[in-house]
């Protein structure tokens, strides 16, 4: 500020001597001191009243975005302001020597001016006012007020009606708000508008995967709430084809080919059509550990239903192979939640195999990886048990108590009992 009112004094040629020199410099300073001050006044008289206003209604939560998103106007209005004074004092010399105003220009001036302003407003103001709306809704989701964040959203769609984004995030409000309704209809209705939306988003981008993934996202969601099985199975199947069109367009996505498998399996009941699924997205991403575990799973479910000990083990074998595999591919880039969950699947095939001494071993790296889970007590309690079939009495007693020490409440009752069990051993 000072340099450059500096530079202009400088170049003023009527500043001749010191003192005019000097005063020449500190009527710049004051006059735009003056002009910073009036913006800082009005821009933090609104700041303060934002502040001060707590929102109590969903009409209090839009006006209060609509005042923060006028900020943005007011500091271009005020840039609008700046630049014809800088025009009008930079030209002031030349509108002297004019005779006469061009009638052209006294014409188009004014309409130029129009359309520049309904241009800044509709492909610059109108876009950065949505996005204030759309992140003031994200504030909402996190304390689950997904009403006040459709509104939000819809604000959005309202001043950008052409942006998938919002589209999307649209219907997803749509969907948590379903997950937490009983009532049916209200249920489906809110359904119904998710799709809605999430078809607008795939028609504005048909080539964005994450639009077309989301739609089998939710059927696949909506098909799982089914009581009856007929109606179960033919959202299942809507929810496969638009996951068969999303692996299409990202072939390479071994999330959606893991989603995918997961619906065939748990909503469809298509065990083959699951496998034949991870197979190829473990081909298409070996080094991915939720499929690795994945395939882990339909092996170690598979061996569930099997009475035959030689065919049990066999896919409890295969079934290890896999956690094996996304356990040593975690360890690669350590992420303690995908670690614990990969490692817990690892320990428990371990267990029903029988092979105790490393399922004890695994099971307490599971522990200090999260220690406070709130199925830590259970793990705790199986490690007692299975030091107690070894006949170590003193570490089962360890784990036993640490497990009683972490149980629910209505569990103490039965790991009291386990514990005088353990004290009974020779």
């Amino acid at each position: 500020w000072v340099a450059i009112a500096l530079v202009f004094t400088s170049e003023n040629q009527k500043a001749k001597g010191i003192k005019s020199w000097l005063q020449a410099f500190l009527s710049i300073l004051g006059i735009t001191a003056a002009v910073i001050l009036i913006y800082w006044l009005w821009l933090s008289s609104t700041l303060a009243s934002i502040a001060s206003f707590a929102p109590t209604n969903v009409q209090q939560v839009l006006d209060q975005v609509d005042q923060i998103a006028g900020l943005l106007t007011k500091y271009y209005f005020y840039l609008f302001l700046l630049m014809v004074g800088i025009a009008f004092s930079l030209t002031i010399h030349l509108m002297q020597k004019l005779q006469t105003a061009s009638p052209a220009g006294a014409i188009f001036a004014p309409i130029s001016l129009i359309v520049v302003a309904l241009m800044v407003s509709t492909t610059n103001l109108r876009v950065i006012h949505a996005d204030i709306s759309y992140k003031m809704a994200e504030s909402f989701t996190s304390g689950n007020q997904w009403p006040v964040a459709t509104l939000l959203y819809q604000n959005s769609l309202e001043l950008t009606p052409n942006e998938d984004f919002y589209y999307l995030f649209l219907g997803r409000s749509f969907l948590e708000q379903a997950k937490g309704v009983k009532d049916q209809a209200e249920l489906d209705k809110l359904v119904k508008e998710a799709e809605l939306e999430l078809k607008k988003a795939q028609q504005i981008n048909p080539l964005n995967t994450d639009h077309t993934a989301n739609l089998g996202r939710l059927y696949s969601w909506y098909a799982s709430q089914a009581q009856d099985p007929v109606v179960r199975n033919e959202r299942g199947e809507i929810s496969s084809k638009y996951y068969s069109a999303a692996v299409k367009l990202s072939p390479q996505n071994s999330t959606l080919w893991g989603e995918w498998a997961i619906l065939m399996l748990e909503i469809l009941n298509k065990p083959e059509e699951a496998v034949k699924i991870l197979e190829h997205t473990i081909q298409v991403d070996p080094y991915f550990t939720w499929t690795q575990s994945l395939m882990g799973n339909y092996y170690l479910r598979q061996s569930q239903a099997i009475t035959d000990t030689v065919k049990k083990t066999a896919l409890l074998e295969k079934a290890l192979g896999y956690f094996d595999t996304a356990v040593s591919i975690v360890n690669s880039y350590p992420d303690p939640q995908i670690m614990y969950n990969a490692m817990l699947s690892q320990a428990d095939t371990l267990r029903q195999l029988n092979r105790t001494d490393r399922a004890i071993e695994v099971y307490q790296k599971v522990l200090k990886i999260n220690p406070g889970a709130s199925n830590a007590w259970k793990i705790r309690a199986l490690v007692a048990q299975m030091y107690a079939q070894k006949g170590d009495k003193a570490n089962a007693l360890i784990f036993a108590t640490d497990a009683l020490n972490s149980a629910p409440d209505d569990q103490k009752g039965p790991m009291e009992s386990f514990i005088k069990q353990i004290q009974a051993l020779p």
